[in-house]
């Protein structure tokens, strides 16, 4: 009875063995040694703060101390937001076959490596300026001013599926038309915004444009001032002669003259000014910030 006894709590010890033997990780684990952890938590922190290139030394200081496959999957990340494409792929890959079980996680790795080697992840960009305006873009890549052509090439990472153009006005535009490009619906709320996917290649032109209330004001400013203008050019040519009769008298009084004279010049050059004024300052939303 007492050797029946013994072999049955041998078995159970055996078999509660192999139990807590099929639980243990097959590789290091970060968690075992303080110095990996420690550098692991410094990578966390940085990776948030934006320090994209301390926090990949940090996790890789912690994968040189400890193994873990689990960093793989931080340095891909991070890798990824830098937009280091093969890097992280290899990484990602070196993940997904390590003998992790976390299949929630091997999930989102290969989600984000079909985004970085799935088909048309690359958007080959060429931006137009045209009219008092500038074009930037993010991620950043585009920068053009008035009269110039920009290009640039996007790849798509798992955090950027798109490119964001941003049309900035300056002086007296405020109106921006984007030609042939398939903006986003964002458009429709936001006209100085066009969001791009990031498959092909794109020509787009944007033109700056003023208000037609404000070329319309230019317009009537301009044509006083014209009208202005001719009626001084016929005072000094008549120069106050005086018509009597059939005739013109040379010996007329010239008093006549300064009153008129001095109105008409002055609409002419106050109009001029108007239409300038008009036509060139900037309004309150058209200047960039």
């Amino acid at each position: 009875m007492k050797n029946k006894t013994l072999g049955v709590i041998a078995c159970w010890l055996a078999g509660s063995g192999s139990t807590v033997w099929a639980q243990v990780p097959q590789y290091e684990e970060c968690e075992s040694s303080p110095a990996c952890l420690l550098l692991f938590e410094q990578a966390k922190q940085q990776s948030k703060a934006g320090l994209l290139s301390e926090a990949l030394d940090s996790y890789k200081l912690a994968y040189g101390v400890k193994k873990d496959p689990r960093l793989l999957f931080s340095i891909a990340r991070v890798l990824d937001k830098q937009e280091k494409s093969l890097e992280a792929v290899f990484h990602y890959r070196r993940f997904i076959n390590s003998p992790v079980a976390d299949e929630e996680q091997k999930t989102k790795a290969w989600e984000y490596l079909t985004e970085l080697e799935g088909p048309d992840r690359t958007l080959s960009l060429d931006v137009k300026v045209v009219g008092p305006g500038r074009v930037t873009s993010q991620p950043a890549g585009i920068t053009c001013n008035s009269g110039s052509v920009c290009s640039q090439t996007f790849q798509k990472t798992s955090e950027h599926r798109s490119v964001t153009l941003l049309a900035e006005p300056k002086g007296a535009a405020s109106l921006v038309v984007w030609s042939d490009a398939p903006c986003g619906p964002q458009v429709l709320t936001n006209p100085r915004q066009c969001d791009l996917p990031i498959r092909g290649r794109l020509n787009i032109t944007a033109r700056f444009e003023r208000p037609l209330g404000r070329k319309l004001a230019t317009g009537a400013f301009g044509v006083l001032a014209g009208a202005g203008l001719i009626g001084s050019a016929l005072m000094i040519a008549y120069n106050g002669r005086y018509v009597s009769g059939d005739g013109i008298s040379k010996d007329s009084v010239y008093a006549f003259l300064p009153g008129p004279l001095s109105a008409s010049v002055g609409l002419t050059v106050g109009f001029s000014l108007g239409a300038t004024l008009v036509w060139l300052l900037p309004t309150k939303q058209a200047r960039i910030p």
